[in-house]
């Protein structure tokens, strides 16, 4: 993308982030965070930081395809973004998933033995 389409690109996620922000998004929130996914190099770090929260607050075994939305996400907000914190915050939120599931599934195991 040149830069000129970055440059255009970050304006008018910027006015979405403000009519956000200012509850005049008429859009879904999904919506809104799943575009910021989508183009998660060219936001700034806040913007990423909340977005990945957005969708790890989504994820649980029960939803259907929820591998394939971690990994999803894990691609996006680990690989592909620039931001250090951002990816250390979605390493850290993968282990806590994966911690807070596993012993979910233990204590099943647990009772029904």
């Amino acid at each position: 993308a040149s830069s000129v389409e970055l440059e255009d690109l970050k304006r008018v996620l910027a006015t979405m982030k403000a009519m956000h922000d200012s509850d005049v998004f008429q859009g879904l929130e999904t919506d809104f965070y799943g575009l910021i996914r989508l183009v998660v190099a060219h936001v700034p770090e806040q913007l990423a930081l909340e977005s990945l929260e957005h969708h790890i607050d989504l994820i649980y075994p029960a939803h259907p395809l929820w591998l394939q939305t971690l990994s999803e996400v894990m691609f996006s907000f680990y690989k592909t973004c620039v931001f250090p914190e951002v990816r250390v915050r979605a390493l850290q939120s993968l282990q806590l998933l994966l911690e807070d599931y596993k012993s979910m599934y233990e204590q099943e195991i647990t009772d029904a033995g």
